[in-house]
């Protein structure tokens, strides 16, 4: 075997630190050229940059997908589970305004919609002036009724005169007795009863 020689000791403290007009120089510390050492320091920036623009657009893609695909489902085989609750009016109408959000919860009760009030306001006129007319009718017809009843007491008045005329000659007969002065009609009507 042949006989080699230990490589000479070199001052390690001088190989750590070259230093060239008091600085250290690219590369000095790996034993590398400057300009090799300036390719590197480039070669890293382009891939710090390029992972920048990498997890940049990683971080874009997952905040589109979260905010934008996740929510909705998309499929061509698709079963949708959920709560629908029939709502009914009370009445018939136009709706005016609606007064509640898509899937906002309300209670029992709560108004959800106003209904245009301008056919119902129209139908309460309409039957407002038919009770107004309706009133005036009966306030006729109460009248109508003291004039009928006004009547009423006058014929009853009518029927006791004609019965007092009726009992005229009668009483005419007695008053003839006791005044022997009067006379009596040769022809006397007397009144008939009534069957």
């Amino acid at each position: 075997m042949p006989d080699h020689e230990p490589a000479p000791a070199l001052n390690r403290q001088h190989d750590l630190k070259p230093e060239i007009g008091g600085q250290e120089t690219p590369g000095s510390r790996t034993g590398e050229s400057p300009e090799a050492a300036s390719s590197r320091k480039k070669r890293a920036r382009r891939y710090l940059l390029t992972g920048a623009i990498a997890v940049a657009a990683v971080v874009a893609l997952t905040f589109y997908y979260l905010k934008f695909i996740v929510p909705f489902e998309s499929t061509d085989d698709a079963f949708i589970e959920g709560h629908v609750t029939q709502v009914g009016p009370q009445v018939a109408g136009r709706v005016e305004r609606v007064l509640v959000n898509d899937n906002q919860f309300v209670n029992a009760g709560e108004v959800l919609v106003q209904i245009e009030p301008s056919d119902y306001q129209a139908k309460l006129d309409q039957e407002r002036a038919n009770l107004a007319s309706a009133q005036s009718r009966l306030a006729q017809a109460r009248a109508q009724l003291s004039v009928d009843q006004a009547k009423v007491e006058q014929e009853k008045a009518n029927v006791i005169a004609t019965e007092a005329e009726g009992m005229w000659p009668g009483t005419m007969l007695i008053c003839a007795a006791i005044r022997s002065d009067w006379q009596l009609p040769e022809k006397t009507a007397w009144p008939r009863k009534r069957p």
